[in-house]
């Protein structure tokens, strides 16, 4: 009968440690890439939760606030108290828009959810109110999401003709169905 020696047993037992860590680092990997599809999904999940507040629960909740936004957006009279609440939505808003990029630059979420995001930013904007207010305020923001903003090509919002009672891209107005022109130069 063959007896393994000393170094013989330290070689298999090497080899079956080896092939022990090798499992293991496979185990990790999997469960690595699981983690990072949860922080994903979960990352994902919470930008659209927090634009749902800002847009749909917050600038959405009643026609005063609805005006307010709007007439900002156009760059319309707006009373001192008006202006602030403006402001505050527009600041609130590009804190959002500015976290989304960052997340993207960092990889949390890939670029589809960042150009999501980015094509609403492109709408608000290519509106004038919205672009006073960034000359001034982008002061407070990262350089980078500033130079990323700069690199944004407006478009126009889509919005409500009540006169048509349909959905369209006026040209040069928010909200101003006085104006309403779609972007093959109709009118609506």
């Amino acid at each position: 009968m063959y007896t393994l020696t000393l170094s013989e047993l330290s070689s298999v037992a090497e080899i079956v440690s080896a092939t022990g860590v090798i499992a293991t680092l496979f185990f990790l990997a999997i469960e690595l890439r699981k983690n990072t599809a949860a922080t994903r999904q979960q990352s994902y999940h919470n930008i659209v939760s927090r634009r749902a507040a800002l847009f749909y629960e917050g600038i959405s909740k009643d026609k005063e606030t609805i005006d307010i936004f709007a007439k900002g957006l156009n760059a319309g009279d707006l009373d001192e108290l008006d202006a602030q609440r403006f402001l505050t939505s527009i600041l609130n808003i590009l804190s959002h828009f500015q976290d989304v990029y960052m997340q993207y630059r960092s990889g949390i979420v890939e670029y589809e959810v960042w150009a999501a995001e980015r094509q609403v930013l492109a709408g608000l904007s290519g509106q004038p109110g919205f672009k006073n207010l960034w000359r001034e305020a982008k002061q407070y923001y990262l350089p980078e999401f500033i130079s990323e903003m700069s690199r944004i090509d407006p478009i126009n919002l889509v919005v409500y003709d009540p006169n048509t009672h349909d959905w369209g891209r006026p040209i040069g107005a928010y909200l101003d169905p006085r104006s309403a022109r779609t972007d093959n130069g109709d009118t609506a």
